[in-house]
C-alpha cells in the first residue's frame, strides 16, 4: 500500500478500468477511498485455487482521506 494505490489479492477477477469503493480499517477508524483497477495478474501466472493479484490506483481522494492514508502509512507498527 502507498499513497498512490495498493496491491490486492481477490477470489475473482475485477477487470482493469473498473472503479471500486473501498473501506480501509485503520487504528484511527475506517477510511473510505475510491480506486480504479489498473492491473490484473495474467492468466498464465495464476495458480488454481489461489487469490488473483490486482493493482489498484486511488482516484478522487478528498483532502481528509488523503491525510488519513498518509498518517496511516507513516505510523510505526
Amino acid at each position: 500500500m502507498s499513497r498512490g494505490g495498493l496491491f490486492l489479492r481477490l477470489s475473482g477477477v475485477i477487470p482493469p478500468g473498473t472503479v471500486v469503493e473501498l473501506a480501509l480499517h485503520t487504528p484511527k477508524g475506517p477510511v473510505t477511498a475510491e480506486g480504479e483497477i489498473v492491473w490484473v495478474e495474467p492468466p498464465e501466472r495464476r495458480k488454481p485455487g489461489e487469490p488473483i493479484a490486482h493493482g489498484l490506483r486511488f482516484t478522487a481522494l478528498g483532502w481528509s482521506t488523503s491525510l488519513s492514508l498518509g498518517l496511516f502509512l507513516v505510523e510505526p507498527e
